[in-house]
């Protein structure tokens, strides 16, 4: 096994996302899981590649498949979550067991092609929980913690490179294509990384969300992308084969909703 912190990128090719955890009663024992960019295998087929090193005796390298880029690398986070979970250990994340949990703080995805409603009890459910667990208003809490961070710069209307993306359409207008895209993250400051996401033929506006790793970024883009398209006062349907599965009524097109981690 390769001993060093990150998996050469041959096993997995281009890295776009990772993290480096420890395991909560052996701290000496790290644990990397890096996230590939997804690949298309074929017409709506799709795979992401993930490793995770130090879990067990040998490196774990596997590919996630999906009917678009975008499900493919929610699948290849869900099944790092699920490799974790399964040793039935603690781990720590950015030295707190609190954030790393059995997850390694990876949050589990609700299943996608339930209706609106689902959708939105549980929404419903999440932030109820989340304001009773953190016994404060989490709104506040993020306006408090935007203000005392420092301005940033105008966002740069560039997404640079795409890692995942889902076409989509205008239920009533079918010929209309909208396209959602997430972009690579980046790191812009000492713990601090940015990912993108673009809208193009919904939203001309680039949006950024922030992590203090690469794979906190990827995800909370993820939840941005979601959020922006429920508040869309369009209907979305997802192109082709995706229709099938993906739960094209539902105004977030087949994004699903993530069980955060505060």
């Amino acid at each position: 096994m390769n001993k060093s912190s990150t998996p050469p990128e041959g096993h997995i090719g281009q890295i776009i996302a990772s993290r480096k955890l420890a395991d909560a009663k052996t701290p000496r024992k790290r644990i990397t899981i890096s996230l590939g960019v997804p690949r298309r295998i074929s017409e709506g087929r799709w795979e992401c590649p993930f490793s995770i090193e130090g879990l067990s005796s040998g490196l774990i390298s596997e590919r996630s498949p999906g009917g678009d880029s975008l499900s493919a690398l929610l699948y290849a986070a869900g099944d790092v979550s699920r490799h974790l979970k399964e040793t039935g250990a603690t781990f720590k994340w950015n030295g707190d067991a609190r954030l790393g949990g059995d997850s390694g703080g990876i949050p589990r995805f609700l299943p996608i092609g339930m209706d609106k409603e689902f959708y939105d009890r549980v929404d419903a459910k999440i932030n109820r929980e989340i304001d009773r667990t953190i016994g404060l208003d989490l709104k506040d809490r993020r306006r408090k913690w935007r203000a005392e961070r420092k301005p940033r710069r105008t966002p740069n209307p560039r997404i640079g490179r795409i890692v995942a993306s889902r076409e989509l359409t205008e239920e009533k207008s079918p010929k209309r294509r909208i396209v959602a895209a997430l972009g690579m993250p980046r790191q812009v400051d000492f713990m601090e990384w940015e990912c993108k996401i673009h809208i193009a033929g919904l939203e001309p506006i680039v949006h950024q969300a922030f992590g203090v790793d690469s794979m906190q970024a990827l995800l909370l883009a993820v939840e941005a992308l979601r959020q922006s398209l429920k508040r869309s006062p369009v209907r979305l349907g997802v192109v082709g084969r995706l229709h099938l599965f993906s739960g094209w009524r539902h105004s977030t097109s087949g994004i699903r909703r993530s069980r955060r981690r505060v």
